[in-house]
């Protein structure tokens, strides 16, 4: 056992095991590019020729930009984008609409390492987990109690009113909706609401 955790640690500092990828080499900085400088990587697991849908996060997209980087490396002289490809399309779309040249803040990958490349897009795309209602609700609220109405709220993310409101009246509908989120708040260590 000793020695599975001394290999641990040995893997987590960037050194390389036998059939491991140091971490280290997975990504080396993060800079803001151009789109313009970009195109979807033959290694992203969602290449392809169609446009992916993004009317779900357009609206945030063009509200506010993204909030989360892309993943790229560099293919020629262009970036490659191993994840992000919607959120590529997004910025692009914005880019038409607007006339003004967009960036995004971008993890840049090594350019050699075709494995980490295929394994960070897999990563991307499988490893999700969608928020809880009771995630949504806190989401919500926190919103409401800052100022945005129903309106602005499905508009950011573009759903319904309709679906807003369900999430917002989720304390009326469900009678154990307190026990839950206090027990998410406490787990998640914080303080009691």
């Amino acid at each position: 056992m000793p020695k599975m955790k001394n290999k641990a640690l040995k893997t987590r500092k960037g050194q390389s095991q036998k059939g491991q990828t140091p971490l280290k080499s997975i990504a080396t900085r993060v800079k803001m590019l151009l789109i313009a400088d970009m195109h979807v990587s033959k290694l992203n697991m969602r290449h392809g020729k169609t446009a992916p849908d993004i009317d779900d996060i357009y609206p945030s997209i063009l509200q506010g930009g993204i909030n989360q980087s892309l993943l790229v490396r560099k293919e020629g002289k262009t970036w490659g984008v191993i994840a992000g490809r919607r959120r590529l399309f997004a910025l692009k779309r914005k880019e038409k609409e607007t006339g003004k040249a967009q960036t995004a803040p971008c993890v840049v990958m090594e350019s050699g390492n075709v494995k980490a490349a295929r394994e960070a897009s897999l990563l991307e795309n499988v490893a999700r987990v969608p928020a809880t209602q009771i995630e949504q609700f806190a989401a919500y609220k926190g919103l409401a109690d800052s100022g945005k109405d129903i309106s602005d709220i499905a508009a950011t993310f573009a759903i319904s009113e309709k679906s807003v409101k369900r999430v917002l009246a989720l304390p009326i509908s469900c009678p154990n909706f307190w026990h839950y989120m206090r027990a998410r708040t406490l787990k998640r260590g914080q303080s009691k609401p």
